[in-house]
C-alpha cells in the first residue's frame, strides 16, 4: 500500500519501527503454556502417574 501511495505521490513514507508490547492476554497464555510444558514434562518422566 505505501509503495503504491508513493509511486503515484512521489512522497516517500517513513516507516514504522516495530515494537512489542506485550499485553495481559499475552502475558496469560505464556504462563499457561509454561504451566501445561511442566505437567507434560512430569507426565513423561512417570513424576506423575498416568491414570
Amino acid at each position: 500500500m505505501d509503495s503504491t501511495a508513493s509511486a503515484m505521490t512521489g512522497f516517500l513514507s517513513k516507516r514504522e519501527e516495530f515494537s512489542f508490547r506485550p499485553n495481559y492476554t499475552v502475558l496469560g497464555s505464556v504462563i499457561f503454556l509454561l504451566i501445561g510444558l511442566v505437567f507434560f514434562i512430569l507426565l513423561l518422566t512417570n513424576v506423575i502417574p498416568p491414570i
